[in-house]
């Protein structure tokens, strides 16, 4: 169940987010002399420690539903993430995160295709801005 703790404290969570995923591609920078799929790993062999020791703790409850496209979101999640960490040994920090946060056009278009959105006038017009500026 989601708690309601207000919009401050969502606000809180974003910035403490957006930290996180910067101090994150720092340090794959710091070690780039290292195998992104060594980084990969440790990086989610941690995840699964941290949500398995909550999960033993009974903090948080792990259920599964719909598990193919579970599956299937951890997978091409795990593929982002590898080639996110690969392009900043290759192409640097800077240019790999503007690159990475451009995918909410993406969405929006694969959304638009799969899931029959609909996107707006306007919205069609930022897309095609965005990509302009990609």
């Amino acid at each position: 169940m989601i708690q309601q703790k207000g919009i401050r404290y969502g606000i809180l969570l974003m910035l403490l987010s957006v930290f996180a995923f910067s101090l994150m591609a720092t340090l794959v920078k710091m070690v780039q002399h290292i195998s992104p799929y060594i980084t990969v790993f440790v990086r989610f062999a941690v995840g699964v420690g941290m949500l398995g020791i909550l999960a033993m703790m009974r903090v948080i409850r792990l259920q599964f539903f719909r598990s193919p496209l579970l599956l299937l979101r951890g997978l091409s999640g795990s593929l982002s993430v590898a080639l996110f960490y690969m392009a900043i040994v290759h192409v640097g920090m800077g240019k790999s995160s503007v690159y990475s946060y451009a995918y909410p056009v993406f969405a929006s278009l694969i959304s638009h295709r799969f899931l029959g959105e609909r996107i707006s006038r306007a919205q069609w017009i930022l897309i095609l801005t965005a990509f302009s500026g990609i």
